[in-house]
């Protein structure tokens, strides 16, 4: 988790407000407290540069509306095809399970299940949130913003870049 390096209070704070949550949602939430508290460790506002950064926000939003849209498909052949474990008929089928799906898996197998039935997919769950991300964005994640937000303050390429840094 290189996004937290340095900022490992901050990450127990947000772990609180994840469990805190989980509680406000009727999830159990209260075991996990219990454990952060055990450990004697308090969380601070000791969060990281890129809490809050929108194009990773977004990212993450999108790929949840993938998922939403994945288990709504995968609901659905289920329910036509009367498998038992999903991961293992996606893996027959497609070479994936249901964690490795891309958008244009997703949309090939929505296509693959309406030559099969007419029934509309049940609704993603996350469509609810009325969120407007691109479902096929890819993940964007800290670790790789922060990488470049560090090499540009220092004036470094990133390992592996194509230029070379020009001294004076």
């Amino acid at each position: 988790m290189l996004q937290w390096e340095g900022f490992e209070s901050g990450l127990i704070k947000y772990a609180y407000f994840a469990a805190e949550e989980c509680i406000v949602r009727g999830i159990n939430g209260h075991g996990e407290v219990e454990k952060l508290d055990q450990l004697g460790i308090t969380p601070d506002d000791n969060t990281p540069p890129w809490i809050g950064t929108e194009t990773i926000h977004s990212s993450h939003r999108s790929r949840l509306l993938c998922k939403g849209y994945g288990d709504s498909v995968c609901d659905g052949l289920k329910k036509v095809l009367r498998f038992k474990k999903t991961d293992d008929f996606l893996k027959s089928l497609i070479g994936k399970t249901k964690n490795e799906l891309k958008y244009a898996d997703v949309v090939g197998l929505d296509k693959y299940y309406h030559t099969l039935s007419a029934e509309p997919l049940e609704e993603n769950y996350y469509n609810q949130f009325g969120w407007s991300d691109d479902p096929a964005a890819e993940y964007v994640w800290p670790s790789n913003i922060y990488r470049k937000i560090i090499a540009k303050s220092q004036n470094a390429p990133l390992k592996g870049a194509s230029h070379k840094r020009i001294w004076k």
